[in-house]
């Protein structure tokens, strides 16, 4: 699928497609589709996980895990967990449970763990001096019997350096070469981004390494989350970032307010559904003098 040029990317299913049209990423990438029954019964039938995540959002809100059980099929939800007999109730459930809102599935990544928690990786970088900068990557440890690593989720942050040494057995050089590997892989999904969204500026890379030491591309995050980088060791990295980030979010907001666009536009930024009752309410009328 040819992906035209997007101002600014939020949709996780189009930053999939733009990283997948670069042949050198495919396989790091876990196999991801939109959420239909066809493309969910594939999926559940061929891995032994499979996550399902909002299109739009983060802060692993949202996101649900299936994966098979004795005598059917479990999904796992933040909070909860319901068990199915068979695979077509699983889909209908789902189905009705996200109407219309959008969602995507993808294959499971088998995580390195730390203390038995699930680990992976964030990967920033930011626009700097008309480049791109590479701030550093820091590991990211779900919490006690959760499934996600995200901070919101109730994950911590530790340094890539404890990450490694506490989780592989492997001598420095060989965790030295994956390091060297994981920041090429992700300046390459930058770079990719960056060709379908010529107004990226920054970036946080989630990757995370499987049980058989292959580096998998989780996600691309647009807006990323800097907090976790308070742990590292450079007690100054965090000041820096925050201060470099949240300059480029000054220069580049996601979105102007739609009260800003009406305020220059009138009702030209409404949508004509919008614009039509106005009018005809008198809201889209001018005041006479």
């Amino acid at each position: 699928m040819k992906l035209s040029k997007l101002m600014y990317p939020g949709s996780k299913w189009r930053k999939y497609l733009a990283m997948w049209e670069d042949e050198t990423l495919r396989p790091f990438l876990p196999e991801t589709a939109r959420f239909t029954r066809t493309a969910f019964l594939s999926m559940i039938s061929r891995h032994p996980s499979v996550y399902l995540k909002p299109d739009m959002g983060g802060g692993g809100y949202g996101i649900m895990r299936v994966r098979p059980a004795d005598r059917g099929w479990l999904l796992e939800k933040p909070n909860a967990i319901v068990r199915f007999h068979n695979r077509e109730l699983i889909y209908r459930y789902l189905a009705h449970k996200l109407n219309r809102k959008t969602y995507i599935v993808q294959q499971g990544v088998d995580l390195i763990r730390l203390r038995d928690r699930p680990m992976d990786f964030r990967c920033l970088f930011y626009k700097k001096d008309g480049g791109w900068q590479y701030a550093g990557c820091m590991g990211k440890v779900a919490a006690p019997r959760k499934w996600t690593t995200n901070l919101c989720q109730g994950g911590h942050a530790i340094t890539f350096e404890e990450a490694m040494t506490s989780s592989l057995e492997m001598p420095p050089e060989e965790i030295e070469h994956l390091r060297e590997e994981m920041q090429q892989v992700a300046l390459s999904s930058v770079f990719a981004l960056e060709r379908v969204f010529p107004r990226l500026c920054q970036v946080g890379l989630d990757i995370g390494i499987d049980a058989e030491k292959q580096i998998r591309i989780i996600e691309a995050n647009s807006r990323p989350r800097f907090e976790l980088f308070r742990a590292h060791e450079d007690g100054t990295l965090y000041q820096r970032i925050r201060r470099d980030l949240l300059r480029l979010r000054r220069l580049y907001p996601l979105r102007r307010s739609l009260r800003a666009r009406r305020r220059r536009t009138g009702n030209a930024s409404r949508t004509p559904r919008r614009a039509a009752i106005a009018n005809r309410t008198g809201r889209g009328k001018s005041k006479r003098a």
